[in-house]
């Protein structure tokens, strides 16, 4: 865990911008120009920095269970990205790369986990996040 603990006091020098694309930047991008445009940039950046110290590591997206179940159209979904490490003691630890927070229980936090990738690329589909947004209507 030093080595998870040391990447995040790493990140935790970068700075943030609205005006950077949201998920259009490769991780090295992003750990180059030392600027984040959200969760979703400093969990690509986490993991990459992980996997480079052979730690295995999950990016795993998710919403906001609330928003998402009043949310009429998919437009106003909200929610976070969070990283699972795989610990020397053989457990996955969930990491909030965004806080510097290790240890992190998501469904307390009011999250439902989406998807969980590696490289950003698989993301859910419009009709499945339709199926989930139904799933948890009233």
């Amino acid at each position: 865990m030093e080595t998870i603990y040391a990447i995040l006091k790493t990140l935790k020098s970068f700075g943030s911008a609205k005006d950077v694309p949201f998920r259009k930047r490769s991780p090295q991008e992003i750990i180059s120009s030392g600027v984040f445009s959200g969760c979703s940039d400093v969990a690509l950046a986490f993991a990459y920095l992980c996997k480079s110290s052979e730690i295995r590591v999950h990016i795993v997206d998710t919403f906001d269970k609330i928003m998402f179940s009043k949310t009429l159209g998919m437009e106003g979904i909200t929610g976070h990205v969070y990283c699972q490490v795989f610990n020397s003691d053989d457990t996955w630890v969930m990491v909030d790369p965004t806080v510097g927070a290790v240890d992190v229980d998501i469904c307390s936090d009011g999250r439902v986990p989406i998807v969980s990738y590696l490289d950003n690329s698989k993301l859910l589909s419009y009709e499945e996040l339709c199926f989930i947004k139904s799933t948890f209507q009233d």
